[in-house]
């Protein structure tokens, strides 16, 4: 693996399958090179901890940084390449915009957030002219201001879906998961088997959403938001359901965010 922090090299490459990442990387990560692998053309990793897309500085002071631990990984999975940019890259950054999904889900209670993501990834698209990326759909509302990015700004990208990777009890894999203790973590593990529930029951039961919501209260699980969805706008759905909706939840584990999500069938 060919370790890169100036982005001018990529300019020699072509036909580059590209995972962004802020390290601290898990089977989830690991399921999106993979995935990459299936395409010819080498693989490219970046991470870089983009301090735009936390609106919480205690956030960004205790993500986890296991750069050496992620290198081993990565080779372990022979990735072509590994991008490191510094800090720098954030100068004279062209700012974007998130203006899609607004005050919904995720962009209600973290302003900001996506506008940092969309500008660090607009910018590592700009720098590595990869021909497609890859991204899990457990962020899924990063995944869809993601896919609009290439419509956008003119870019000959395609963003590749990733299922949600999950551990053997169904929680979602995250870096966050590292931040709980292993009560906090079967407690966590509740979440997805609760949206599960809702999935399958909603169209007969349309009362579930109210249940599940109790239930997880009840465990200690603290809700910032739980909602059914229609999975192309966002906008949650009271009434009328239809096949094509999704079940997002965004909750607190030893004070810890957590979110995951379902999408009907």
């Amino acid at each position: 693996m060919k370790k890169i922090t100036q982005d001018q090299y990529f300019k020699k490459i072509n036909d580059i399958s590209f995972i962004p990442t802020m390290g601290n990387l898990h089977d989830g990560h690991l399921s999106l090179i993979n995935k990459a692998k299936e395409f010819k053309g080498p693989v490219v990793v970046s991470i870089f901890i983009n301090p735009l897309q936390f609106n919480n500085p205690n956030d960004l002071n205790k993500y986890p940084r296991t750069i050496d631990n992620d290198i081993k990984l990565l080779e372990s999975m022979d990735v072509d390449y590994l991008y490191t940019p510094n800090i720098n890259i954030l100068e004279n950054i062209e700012e974007i915009k998130a203006n899609n999904y607004k005050n919904l889900l995720c962009d209600k209670y973290r302003p900001g957030h996506f506008d940092g993501v969309v500008t660090i990834v607009n910018k590592l698209f700009t720098l590595i002219e990869p021909q497609r990326a890859f991204f899990g759909l457990k962020d899924y509302q990063q995944f869809l201001h993601v896919k609009n990015l290439p419509i956008i700004n003119d870019l000959n990208i395609d963003i590749i879906p990733c299922e949600t990777i999950r551990s053997n009890d169904g929680l979602a894999m995250s870096s966050r998961n590292n931040l709980l203790s292993k009560k906090g973590l079967q407690l966590a593990s509740n979440i997805y088997k609760s949206i599960k529930r809702v999935k399958d029951s909603i169209l007969v039961n349309q009362n579930i959403l109210n249940e599940e919501i109790d239930y997880l209260s009840k465990l200690g699980i603290e809700i910032e938001y739980y909602q059914i969805c229609d999975r192309e706008t966002l906008k949650s759905i009271n009434h009328k359901i239809n096949n094509k909706f999704i079940v997002a939840i965004a909750a607190y584990v030893e004070g810890i965010r957590l979110i995951d999500n379902i999408l009907s069938d």
